[in-house]
């Protein structure tokens, strides 16, 4: 870290309940190669040993440190709330307390890879008409180890994230709307002086306020990206984000960020005005279907009804109704459920159709099937091995075509005397590799 009087950039950590991972945190941006910057490490509040944690890993003499923004040196601050306030509040506020021309707003369980700072500040720094640059992302477990990158499964629809480029505004908008691909915060270095100008983080929309600022902000400045993966964004079981999409709240902040961009469309913007009616519907689609899956059955079937409104020809077509219900409903049941349960969850969404498609009779078996192999895989990821076998086997009986899927298989074969044996076998000897910092 630099010890200039006004940083380059400034990185606002902010932690809740992270004690296991915010040294991890800390010391991957400790290893950044770029060193003109400050950390401003922000706690709401933890209930656990995060503060302490947090301490530990900042300051060689903790027991100098106080709970309200000491300053270990001019580059470092731990700042305690006394009451917590929420993620983006605490963005808001520390952004307050930061003194860089660039801002990141970093998480206490994610990992930097050393030369983050340094890629997207040099972006910034070549495009000075871009209001952010962002970078792909790896995906990772509690464990450290890679699941994946973020950009590779979205390359067919949006090839440009193969290589370094500049979207421009505001034609950056129009892309993002139709998908979110800044991935994660943690992963993006904002201009401090555009985030100010477009009004910061919107505190009304706890589970989409990012997409929102993204949007605000490609109205009017361009976009920087960095193709390598540059952060490790930390995937758990039971994030907050999976029970707000339980209890529905995560739905409607979509909705409501997506009546928002069209409310405040930029001059020239009316072309994208056909698009608001089926991002609408969409996102309908999937509340009901989350709606369902909790069992709020009248809430679900007008949801569904307003998505049937709104979306012309999206309820009749039964690969988007499938992909919708195992992404945003299936994934809600529980890891344990019974196939007869799935089952009789798919006959809910269906019969909470407005009309019933006339693809029903002949995708019926289909769906099923999708439906099974979803929840399988869920109950699998939760280490239920027993319900995951049960349910791969259903799916292979309402629809023996699955046998031909590679993940139908691998279900069948943890399931089957000796599977799992054979599984924990193969990943020792071709383990996932762990992402070093």
């Amino acid at each position: 870290m630099g010890a200039a009087a006004n940083p380059k950039v400034s990185v606002i950590l902010v932690t809740y309940k992270q004690a296991a991972y915010v040294a991890k945190a800390i010391a991957s941006l400790q290893r950044q190669s770029y060193r003109d910057w400050e950390l401003i490490v922000v706690d709401d509040v933890s209930p656990d040993d995060t503060v302490a944690a947090a301490r530990a890993a900042l300051s060689p003499r903790p027991s100098q440190a106080e709970d309200t923004g000491t300053l270990w040196d001019s580059q470092t601050r731990l700042v305690v709330h006394e009451r917590n306030l929420g993620q983006y509040q605490t963005y808001n506020d520390a952004l307050r307390l930061a003194r860089g021309e660039y801002v990141m707003f970093g998480s206490g369980d994610d990992l930097c890879l050393p030369e983050l700072l340094a890629a997207e500040a040099a972006a910034l720094d070549r495009h000075p008409a871009a209001g952010l640059a962002f970078a792909n992302v790896y995906l990772i477990d509690e464990a450290d180890r890679i699941l994946g990158d973020m950009a590779a499964p979205r390359l067919g629809a949006l090839p440009w994230l193969a290589s370094d480029c500049t979207l421009p505004a505001p034609k950056a908008q129009a892309t993002l709307l139709r998908d979110n691909f800044i991935f994660c915060i943690g992963g993006v270095l904002l201009r401090r002086a555009c985030l100010q100008a477009v009004g910061g983080w919107d505190e009304s929309l706890p589970q989409a306020a990012d997409w929102d600022l993204w949007l605000r902000l490609a109205a009017c400045y361009d976009l920087a990206y960095v193709a390598r993966p540059l952060l490790g964004w930390r995937q758990h079981r039971d994030t907050v984000t999976s029970r707000l999409r339980r209890s529905g709240q995560y739905y409607e902040d979509i909705i409501g960020v997506i009546e928002k961009a069209f409310a405040s469309l930029p001059e020239g913007g009316e072309r994208l005005a056909g698009e608001r009616e089926r991002l609408l519907a969409e996102a309908c689609l999937a509340e009901g279907c989350a709606d369902l899956a909790a069992e709020r059955l009248e809430r679900g079937k007008e949801r569904l009804a307003r998505a049937g409104a709104l979306g012309g020809t999206l309820l009749a077509d039964p690969g988007r109704v499938a992909e919708t219900l195992c992404r945003h409903g299936v994934s809600l049941l529980s890891p344990t459920a019974a196939p007869w349960q799935v089952a009789a969850y798919v006959e809910r969404v269906v019969a909470a159709l407005p009309t019933r498609p006339g693809w029903w009779p002949e995708r019926r078996r289909g769906l099923l099937a999708r439906a099974l192999l979803a929840a399988a895989q869920h109950a699998r990821e939760a280490g239920q091995f027993g319900p995951a076998g049960r349910l791969a086997r259903s799916a292979i009986m309402a629809e023996p075509g699955q046998m031909r899927r590679r993940e139908a298989l691998s279900l069948l074969l943890v399931t089957l005397p000796g599977g799992r044996t054979a599984l924990s076998l193969y990943r020792r000897l071709r383990p996932r590799p762990v992402l070093a910092v």
